[in-house]
């Protein structure tokens, strides 16, 4: 993760942050893991035991010996396939269950985490973490740690079968065996830790190229691509050293496991030999040994190389468990729960409104030094329409988003109905009472249905609040109507999607964030008639620097210089010639030539 521009360090848990993700799926792993073993086992043993039954039959002449390699042969024919084949689908049906809770876990972490947290982050790096890192340990659970169990079965299998045929001939393995794998060790440490920090910067470039993409229009405007680029480039090539440092560990651990081969199997054919030779075993016994020996040098490599990579996929793992283990907000949910429930927001009825009040309420935001907001009192009753005016930085934003529990409020009290904005118990009613037309839309990457049909499943209330407030003219002019994706829409058209949306959700309580900010004065004044029509019964508080068409909302605040100066409804406000009627004067001078625009573009 990236916090306020500098890398964060997750705790270390190394190979155990993996078995802690993994289990939800460890019963089936286990089982997968047990049968790999039995598999790698069978395979090392039967092949070894079919080749010394074909050297002895062709060295004694035994046609029982001939017939037993046969059979053991048809045997590792058979049984190895299927438990490879039964071993790797286990395996990846549990990874598939594991990976799944991880994102959905994820997911609803984003929902839970408190507004500060979502501040001083880089959305890139939850990207990263659910495809990336939880990419990464699917892999490392999938290849890695079952090659890890397969080569310490074979290795266990080849050992003890060697014991049982010449204890003699064991001890010279062994004593090979350690020196390869002490060999490898030198190159495993370093191996897992370049391993781990190529991970942690590939996430950081996952994090860069995803902000790169979401600002790429912000940035050509404000013909910063050199600088900008030139900051991502940095950040690629950090990543493209630690992959050199990694691949030259792993070419040198690859350069260590062949010397270790090419100087192994030598020494044990030769002693193999000599003891057939001195007549203590069968040459169909010292062929197998050979090949079982082969065994152990190969798994004991192989032990390392899979340890090592095994780190890549924990430092995923580390950033995932940190993530998870993030301190919630106060409106942390159960986001499981309200999928399995279909979103029943428990409201209905046309007269759902509640009251809003501020009691005295000073804010400022962390590691500012003057609040936003200081004694601010106000009160909205049930089924009224407030609208907050001033100019840009205010405070107008950060009440809503106190409504919203997404800022702790340190002194005063936001309350909603009777709950206590902040208090954990209330935190359920306060999800489903409000809902919120943001500034910036958060439209989904779908089509103008798909988008409204989240919130809403009846058609016919769908079509009616786009009628009235205007979208369905606009939808009727697209060439593809409903299915048109809303990244091809005008913003002013993408706002009157995400009006609708905030409206087809039957809460209480309706949160509008300048909403109509990106509108000309036509689609304002159909819109502000729409959203008369339809507030009907509910609360209603917009935030807005638009003042021209605010007739339609019962009261108005001013605020300015970090409190309100001014309150009363449209026609009082105007009469009292204070600062909102400046607001009104001057807008209303510049109204002709917004019209002639609008005119001009319908």
């Amino acid at each position: 993760m990236v916090v306020n521009g500098q890398r964060g360090t997750a705790p270390r848990r190394g190979v155990g942050g993996i078995l802690t993700l993994a289990r939800p799926g460890w019963a089936a792993l286990g089982l997968a893991a047990c049968l790999g073993a039995v598999g790698s086992l069978l395979g090392n043993v039967l092949l070894a035991l079919s080749l010394r039954y074909l050297v002895d039959a062709f060295y004694l002449r035994h046609l029982a010996a001939l017939r037993a390699s046969w059979a053991v042969l048809g045997a590792a024919a058979i049984l190895v396939p299927v438990l490879a084949g039964v071993n790797k689908y286990l395996f990846a049906l549990a990874v598939q269950t594991v990976l799944k809770r991880i994102r959905t876990g994820v997911y609803a972490k984003v929902g839970a985490l408190p507004r500060s947290y979502l501040d001083a982050h880089e959305s890139g790096g939850i990207t990263s973490l659910l495809i990336n890192d939880t990419g990464l340990v699917g892999e490392g659970l999938v290849s890695h740690a079952s090659n890890l169990v397969s080569s310490a079965a074979g290795l266990i299998g080849a050992t003890i079968v060697l014991i049982s045929w010449n204890p003699d001939v064991v001890v010279l393995v062994a004593v090979l065996g350690v020196a390869a794998f002490a060999a490898s060790v030198l190159w495993t440490g370093s191996l897992a830790k370049t391993a781990a920090a190529e991970q942690d910067l590939l996430s950081q470039v996952m994090s860069g190229g995803t902000a790169l993409a979401s600002g790429l229009l912000v940035i050509k405007s404000l013909r910063c691509e050199e600088s900008y680029y030139a900051k991502f480039g940095s950040t690629v090539g950090s990543h493209l050293g630690a992959l050199r440092a990694r691949g030259r560990a792993q070419a040198w651990l690859t350069a260590t496991s062949a010397a270790t081969g090419e100087a192994f199997y030598p020494v044990v054919h030769l002693g193999a030999g000599l003891t057939a030779l001195a007549g203590k075993i069968t040459p169909g016994t010292a062929g197998a040994i050979a090949q079982l020996a082969s065994q152990t040098v190969a798994p004991t490599t192989q032990l390392a190389v899979d340890w090592a990579e095994l780190h890549r996929a924990a430092a995923s793992s580390d950033r995932i468990l940190a993530f998870l283990n993030e301190k919630e907000g106060s409106e942390a949910h159960d986001a499981s729960q309200e999928l399995a429930s279909g979103w029943d927001y428990g409201f209905a009825g046309a007269d759902l409104g509640c009251s809003v009040g501020f009691e005295s309420v000073t804010f400022g935001y962390p590691g500012s030094s003057s609040p936003v907001l200081r004694a601010v009192t106000f009160g909205v009753g049930a089924g009224r329409r407030l609208a907050v005016v001033g100019e840009s930085g205010c405070g107008k934003s950060t009440i809503l988003r106190l409504l919203l529990g997404l800022y702790p409020v340190r002194e005063g009290r936001v309350r909603i109905g009777a709950a206590t904005v902040g208090d954990p118990s209330a935190a359920g009613f306060l999800r489903r009472a409000v809902t919120l037309c943001p500034q910036d839309l958060q439209l989904l990457p779908y089509s103008i249905w798909e988008n409204l049909r989240i919130v809403a499943t009846d058609e016919e209330e769908i079509t009616r609040a786009a009628q009235t407030l205007g979208l369905s003219e606009v939808v009727a002019s697209l060439p593809d109507g409903w299915e048109t994706l809303v990244a091809k829409l005008s913003g002013g058209q993408r706002q009157l999607v995400a009006i609708t949306r905030a409206f087809l959700k039957p809460a209480p309580l309706l949160l509008l964030d300048e909403p109509t900010s990106h509108l000309d004065l036509y689609a304002e004044r159909r819109a502000c008639e729409g959203m008369r029509t339809l507030a009907s019964g509910r609360t209603v508080i917009l935030t807005t620097h638009r003042v021209l068409n605010l007739d339609w909302v019962d009261d108005i605040l001013v605020i300015a210089g970090d409190r309100v100066i001014e309150s009363g409804s449209f026609g009082e406000l105007l009469q009292s010639h204070g600062v909102f009627a400046s607001f009104h004067e001057r807008q209303s001078l510049e109204a002709p030539r917004l019209r002639k625009q609008s005119l001009h573009g319908h």
